[in-house]
């Protein structure tokens, strides 16, 4: 098999040809990038994130010059050719709250990154002002702006410079939060790198000339990456991970979502089954399948969409009607997706005008398109999950055992699916263990692309669930840059990357990079599985097949880790992330710890927990 080693070379030689380390401006020089953080760890109370917006207190950053500085370059931010300091943010007195929390936060990270402070006005009030940001729906919309905002789809954003204002629109008040974003990102160098951890890179002369226009519509319909223990307040969600589905109700920003939460595994409930599997020929299932449904929609009036899905582990059942038509088909989940073509036709019936969808696992037993002339309804959306999926290759991958089938399915179902009912859901973790390595880091891309190619519309990604797993901060901004816009280009991917580590581990970075390449290493580590046990990323190639890890490895691994924590430009923060950030190999370590010294493993079991505690893992 292809070894998945370019990426990982690229990237380190990227960084190690970087002096001082960091990330590179557009002219080409060096940079430092300063990061504002909060103090406390990411875990939050959950109950206290759901019920009242809110996103990270901020330092001021620390700027630290050379000893020899060279001239200053041209600095400073004017829009329609007047300088910033000279404007206005304006809204609306009934902005939802979310909104305004949002955009109390886009002011603040305004005046970290150009040191100019900006008013809020209402646009009501009468006090009279020349140069305006004006955000969102008021009573400024002009011409250039309705008509930017005509050519969105989804929830995107529209930017427009008319008449000397700066305006950012949106036909969702999740597209006004994602405008406000993308202007701190693409022209005033903030860089969300973590909820606690944002950078602002040095600006040169930015300029946003008289009668600039910029439109953007993401990629995917909906989008939901399930990293709740680093992003936990809904808000939260919108503004870092551009998460638009299932559970953002009390994000507060005056919008209704793609996809509601409710339980994913929804039969038995649905069926009344009492845990039993349901036939799903049965007439009396059915009914009352639908009657649950409908009383779904009927108590959720801006729901459109209902999830069914079977239960983990679940199998289809086997009595003499549903063998029949598993034979007829071909499949044994025939009977499961000809009960889902139903439901949704009847559905659409009953409620013509609302556009009622039922959304439904590939998954487990029903994995396999049924075939002799089966169809998929128009209102059914198919979400194909990658639990058989090998990680550690592209799912595309033409030699990969497991990823060849995987492909072919997916690709079958984009030929039945309505173009827009096709989503995807993913595994972005180790299921074995939250905290252990997952090789699909450097594959993430490429399986994007893939995505791309076969029509996919939704992006339902499980990540990590708890703070302190493997590169938890690097995969959710990564994962939630290429669910924003994965057209970007490999070169851009990888840009992406090589700027994080510069900024979340400062010059320890090229050691981060070194240890990623070495723990990913595609001739040592073969094809994997979501549940690929601790061992396989700590064991060479005549280790295969047994339990054993290379002790050798390890320390090859500690090794690294000791000379990123012995640089001495570190800042504080960048020091906490790596004791974080190493806490997935302690553990490996403690796991396997040889015979010898019992003070050396207790003392290493003392780290863990400490830096377990501090860390909220």
């Amino acid at each position: 098999m292809k070894p998945l080693t370019k990426p990982l070379c690229l990237l380190l030689l990227a960084l190690t040809c970087l002096s001082p380390l960091s990330a590179c401006d557009g002219g080409g020089g060096a940079v430092t990038d300063t990061p504002t953080h909060t103090d406390t760890p990411a875990q939050s109370s959950p109950a206290q994130d759901t019920e009242s917006p809110s996103l990270p207190e901020t330092e001021s950053p620390t700027v630290t010059e050379p000893d020899t500085a060279p001239p200053a370059p041209e600095q400073g931010v004017r829009i329609g050719g007047t300088d910033l300091s000279a404007f206005t943010v304006i809204r609306s007195a009934d902005m939802p709250e979310g909104q305004v929390t949002a955009l109390e936060f886009f002011v603040e990270q305004i005046k970290e990154a150009t040191g100019v402070a900006l008013p809020i006005l209402i646009d009501s009030d009468d006090q009279a002002v020349e140069h305006e940001v004006v955000i969102g729906t008021t009573n400024r919309q002009n011409a250039a702006l309705t008509r930017a905002i005509g050519e969105i789809r989804d929830d995107g954003y529209a930017m427009v410079v008319d008449g000397g204002d700066l305006y950012i629109g949106a036909t969702t008040g999740r597209g006004v939060v994602y405008g406000m974003a993308a202007l701190l990102e693409d022209y005033f160098g903030v860089r969300f790198y973590a909820r606690d951890y944002i950078c602002h890179r040095p600006l040169g002369a930015v300029s946003l000339e008289e009668g600039f226009k910029e439109v953007f519509s993401p990629e995917f319909h909906a989008r939901r990456t399930w990293v709740d223990g680093l992003y936990a307040d809904p808000l939260e969600q919108v503004l870092f991970l551009r998460n638009n589905s299932d559970g953002l109700k009390k994000a507060k920003v005056g919008d209704t979502y793609p996809i509601r939460a409710n339980s994913n595994h929804t039969i038995h409930d649905l069926a009344k089954s009492d845990g039993q599997v349901p036939c799903l020929t049965d007439e009396a299932v059915y009914r009352q399948v639908l009657k649950s449904v409908v009383k779904k929609l009927n108590n959720n009036p801006d729901q459109n969409v209902i999830q069914v899905g079977q239960t983990d582990g679940g199998q289809p059942c086997k009595c003499e009607r549903c063998a029949a038509i598993h034979k007829e088909y071909g499949t044994d989940n025939a009977t499961w997706f000809l009960f889902l073509n139903r439901l949704a036709d009847e559905c659409a019936s009953l409620y013509p005008d609302r556009g009622v969808k039922l959304i439904t696992y590939a998954y487990q037993y029903t994995h396999g398109v049924p075939q002799n002339g089966y169809t998929v309804s128009d209102n059914v959306i198919i979400n194909f999950c990658f639990d058989k999926a090998c990680c550690n290759h592209a799912f595309d991958h033409p030699d990969c055992p497991k990823n060849t089938p995987v492909a072919a399915e997916l690709r079958e179902w984009a030929k039945l699916c309505k173009a827009e009912n096709l989503y995807v859901y993913e595994y972005a973790y180790n299921c074995g263990d939250n905290y252990l390595p997952d090789p699909s880091l450097f594959v993430m891309w490429e399986n994007f692309q893939f995505y791309l190619e076969c029509g996919v519309n939704g992006i339902l990604s499980e990540g990590i669930t708890a703070r302190g797993g493997e590169f938890d901060s690097l995969r959710a901004y990564l994962r939630s840059k290429l669910v924003w816009n994965p057209r970007m280009t490999e070169e851009e991917f990888n840009t992406l990357m090589e700027e994080f580590l510069a900024g979340y581990y400062g010059d320890a970075a090229p050691y981060m990079a070194e240890y990623l390449k070495l723990l990913c290493d595609g001739e040592r580590v073969s094809c994997t599985d979501m549940y690929t046990p601790m061992y396989t990323f700590y064991q060479t190639v005549e280790q295969r097949g047994s339990t054993a890890v290379s002790q050798e490895l390890l320390d090859q691994c500690q090794e690294l880790f000791d000379k990123a924590f012995a640089v001495e430009t570190l800042t504080e923060a960048q020091r906490e992330h790596l004791e974080c950030t190493s806490i997935h190999l302690l553990m490996v370590r403690y796991s396997y710890f040889p015979k010898g010294d019992r003070n050396e493993k207790k003392e290493l079991y003392d780290t863990i927990i400490a830096w377990r505690e501090k860390y909220g893992v």
